[in-house]
């Protein structure tokens, strides 16, 4: 197990860096909030993780924080976690890339993420010493995740449409379903391999630049790897892919999901 007082000394050593009485140009959770929001507001909405093998895991729980923080009136910032690293030319201008990256691990990023940067695409670098530095980048993201909303105008400390959604999934549960499927939803009734290929090329040729395609898999976690699916989409289509096991999803980017930005398809 972690050294939980270790642990807790990091988190405290980067809230005293992010102190009251610290400028604002040089507390790290202000400078990373304030970059998120202007990137997001500049186009650059898609933070992509990529991490070290140890700290693989550490982005799923970014990823809640910031999809559910900032997902909200039509905008927020969409957590990419889990994708495995492409070349420069299948990413579009709505990328920005985080790195966390660990002291001693022999995983060589230093030329893939130089060549996106020299690709024009911004790169975001986080060095840890060892694993119990995540007890400050923890207190880092929770501040920049309320900074970044600021930035984007929203309230981060709420969560309107998750709401909505039980209030609705009530009143399913209670009266049954009426009526068509919901504006801006496709149904496709297909039966057989080329009808659904058919369907699904259809789907792919009608993403645009700046989207970003949420593949939520009601599959068991651990038995399939959604990451060869969301490289082949997104080299297909250059657009991100986010990609989440049902019902984790819910709960974990629901909010961004209904209330965040409309290039969700």
């Amino acid at each position: 197990g972690a050294d939980l007082a270790a642990l807790l000394e990091r988190g405290r050593a980067m809230a005293a860096a992010c102190g009251p009485a610290v400028p604002a140009a040089e507390s790290p959770g202000l400078v990373l909030g304030a970059a998120l929001g202007e990137l997001a507001l500049a186009g650059r909405d898609k933070v992509t993780f990529v991490t070290s093998p140890s700290l693989a895991s550490f982005p799923d729980w970014i990823e809640q924080l910031v999809a559910e923080s900032t997902g909200k009136h039509g905008r927020g910032i969409v957590p990419v976690v889990g994708e495995r690293l492409g070349g420069p030319d299948v990413y579009g201008a709505d990328r920005v890339f985080a790195a966390l990256l660990l002291d001693g691990e022999g995983v060589d990023l230093a030329a893939p993420l130089a060549a996106l940067e020299a690709a024009g695409h911004p790169v975001l670098r986080f060095r840890l010493g060892d694993r119990l530095d995540l007890g400050g980048e923890i207190f880092r993201w929770e501040l920049a995740t309320a900074a970044a909303g600021a930035v984007l105008g929203i309230n981060p400390f709420d969560q309107p449409d998750v709401q909505l959604a039980k209030e609705l999934a009530a009143r399913v549960m209670k009266e049954g379903v009426r009526g068509e499927a919901p504006d801006g939803m496709t149904v496709v009734e297909a039966s057989g391999a080329a009808e659904i290929a058919r369907a699904l090329d259809a789907w792919l040729a009608a993403a645009r630049p700046g989207d970003y395609l949420g593949l939520q898999a009601y599959l068991p976690m651990g038995e399939v790897d959604l990451s060869l699916v969301q490289a082949a989409l997104r080299d297909r289509t250059h657009c991100a892919v986010t990609a989440g096991f049902g019902p984790r999803f819910l709960h974990s980017t629901g909010q961004l999901h209904k209330g965040g930005p409309g290039s969700c398809r």
